[in-house]
């Protein structure tokens, strides 16, 4: 009989021999298992391989058939572009049927005009169009020959050709791509109607309207604008009136030698002003016309354009609405003091006298300006603006030397003398070097606001040059 011991150890040699004859069947189950997994799967990928034979092999002898029956055949890719002998083509169908394999072949052969249409194979379908069309697929080249224009051009859509410069209009355009088909592109719009253009290395058609504008040079422009000025002389003649174009507050467009007018669309040419000042031009679409006066008011004025110049700057001064009648005030005065006379010489000296004679210095001013009495605040609160214009000192008989030196130019201008000019350098007092104005007339010269000031006492009114510049100077400051 067996000790407790060893019972112990008998019974644990029965559980370990268990043990491992189980864990050695689960081996062979599994091994088992998967020798019959892969003898399965390679059965089953024999018969799917030969089962996709026999389909391939159905469906080749399916598209025979329908080869044999129909006009054509052939492969596109995803734009309906073939290659036949080195050349692209497209295909165009308006309707088609994809091919289903698992109809009976009778059913497609029975279609009516089966004949005459054609099979074609996209991706991995077949299909058959019995209404197609096959055209030769257009390039860059194809289409710079059948539209109506191609031209190469810039951001701002300018281009040159033929010396000249011209800029295109367009409403709408396609982007060719080269992905795509120009043909699907162009079977929109009628290409022989339409403008092919090039823009940094990409191509685009005009899909709708478009339109070449020339520019215009500065010569035209002179001609089709209703009024072109010069420098400050904003004055222009109309049915025997003159007139004042006042541009001071209206905005203008910088334009260069040439222009195109698509670029200034607020603008209507026959309806601007162009001003050409210091080498530049400029056009304005609004303006204010003021009428000055008749044009025979210039009859007695020898230098018109200088006269008109000093005028407009009197103009922009002198706000009131008397300004013309006190004008023309001067010049009746002026002509009447000359109308004895016999030569320039004694008309200058008439005119002379009576503003020696009628005319004062204006104190105010000169304690200002000479004797700086009182601050440039003090005197802009206490005087008008107006005060500085020449029609102002024949109205009020005061003012000081630029002004009345201006007042000598209007009644001097008025009885025919030429070569005027008023000049503004500065002269010396006897104490110190001060702004002053006085006038040419010719080669001699006229200081009506020392003689003012003066009251006679000097012994001559007219000096030459040598004489002249004696106390006075340019004013390099």
């Amino acid at each position: 009989m067996l000790s407790t011991k060893e019972a112990k150890n008998s019974q644990y040699d029965k559980e370990d021999r268990n043990i491992a004859i189980n864990s050695v069947l689960n081996r062979f189950n599994r091994s088992l298992v998967v020798a019959c997994s892969v003898l399965l799967f390679n059965w089953w990928a024999v018969e799917w391989k030969y089962d996709n034979e026999i389909k391939t092999e159905e469906k080749e002898n399916y598209i025979k058939v329908l080869k044999k029956n129909t006009h054509s055949y052939i492969e596109i890719d995803q734009n309906w572009e073939f290659i036949i002998d080195w050349e692209i083509y497209l295909l165009k169908c308006n309707n088609y049927y994809t091919i289903n394999f698992n109809d009976q072949i009778e059913s497609y052969l029975a279609i009516d005009g089966l004949s005459n249409g054609i099979v074609f194979k996209k991706w991995e379908n077949y299909h058959i169009s019995l209404n197609f069309k096959i055209e030769k697929s257009l390039k860059i080249d194809d289409l710079k020959k059948i539209t109506k224009d191609f031209v190469e051009i810039d951001d701002k859509k300018i281009f040159f050709r033929n010396w000249n410069y011209y800029k295109l209009k367009i409403s709408e355009s396609y982007y060719l791509e080269s992905s795509k088909s120009l043909n699907l592109i162009v079977e929109n719009i009628n290409p022989n109607k339409e403008v092919l253009f090039k823009r940094w290395d990409k191509f685009y058609i005009s899909s709708w309207w478009f339109e070449i504008e020339e520019k215009i040079d500065i010569e035209v422009l002179k001609r089709k604008a209703k009024i072109t000025l010069y420098s400050h002389d904003n004055y222009h003649f109309k049915d025997w009136n003159c007139y004042y174009i006042d541009l001071e507050w209206y905005e203008c467009y910088p334009i260069e030698d040439w222009m195109f007018l698509s670029s200034y669309p607020e603008l209507s040419i026959g309806k601007s002003v162009l001003l050409i000042k210091d080498w530049k031009n400029y056009l304005y679409g609004k303006y204010n016309e003021i009428y000055l006066f008749k044009e025979n008011f210039l009859d007695w004025i020898k230098n018109k354009d200088i006269f008109m110049k000093y005028l407009l700057q009197d103009l922009k001064i002198y706000k009131n609405d008397d300004f013309i009648k006190i004008l023309s005030e001067i010049k009746d005065l002026s002509m009447k003091l000359s109308n004895e006379k016999k030569n320039s010489e004694e008309k200058i000296l008439e005119i002379y006298n009576y503003m020696v004679q009628n005319i004062n210095y204006d104190i105010f001013t000169y304690d200002h300006f000479i004797n700086k009495k009182y601050s440039e605040e003090y005197f802009k609160e206490n005087v008008k603006s107006e005060v500085y214009s020449w029609i102002w000192t024949y109205k009020n008989k005061n003012w000081v030397c630029s002004w009345i030196s201006g007042l000598f130019f209007y009644m001097t201008s008025f009885v025919w003398i030429e070569d005027l000019e008023i000049e503004n350098w500065i002269a010396h007092n006897g104490i110190d070097w001060w702004k002053h104005a006085w006038n040419r007339i010719g080669e001699e010269y006229y200081d009506v606001t020392w003689h003012i000031s003066s009251k006679w006492t000097l012994k001559f009114y007219k000096y030459k040059k040598e004489d002249f510049f004696k106390n006075r100077q340019l004013d390099l400051s």
